[in-house]
């Protein structure tokens, strides 16, 4: 591949992982105002589905992120930019996916939370 193609391909999985992103704080936003709005009304069954269909579009989501961010770091490597880019780019990937996993979680235990409210 020429060096125009290499970049054309890197621009091009830099904006699906822009899409991926959109798309998962759509899901985010909708099931944080299903859980706001219907959570405490909702009975056990209509829960798990939309929990379950929530964690599953979650984890497409950010399972693409990652697989596009290796081969974005793989293009980089064949374009030798990849001095440029150091172990940071490591971390901050891994504190990136963590963080989308733990924004997953947080949505959970906020319907959790909605469902089950504290008597005091």
């Amino acid at each position: 591949m020429s060096e125009a193609e290499l970049w054309e391909l890197y621009l091009l999985r830099e904006s699906l992982v822009l899409e991926y992103l959109v798309f998962l704080k759509s899901a985010a936003s909708a099931y944080l105002l299903v859980a706001y709005y219907i959570g405490a009304k909702l009975s056990r069954f209509p829960t798990y589905i939309i929990s379950a269909f929530f964690v599953f579009t979650s984890f497409i989501c950010i399972h693409n992120i990652h697989w596009k961010n290796v081969g974005m770091r793989e293009i980089q490597q064949k374009l030798g930019h990849a001095n440029e880019f150091n172990q940071l780019v490591y971390v901050e990937h891994s504190l990136s996916i963590g963080l989308m996993i733990g924004g997953m979680f947080a949505c959970l235990w906020y319907m959790w939370s909605v469902r089950r409210p504290k008597t005091e």
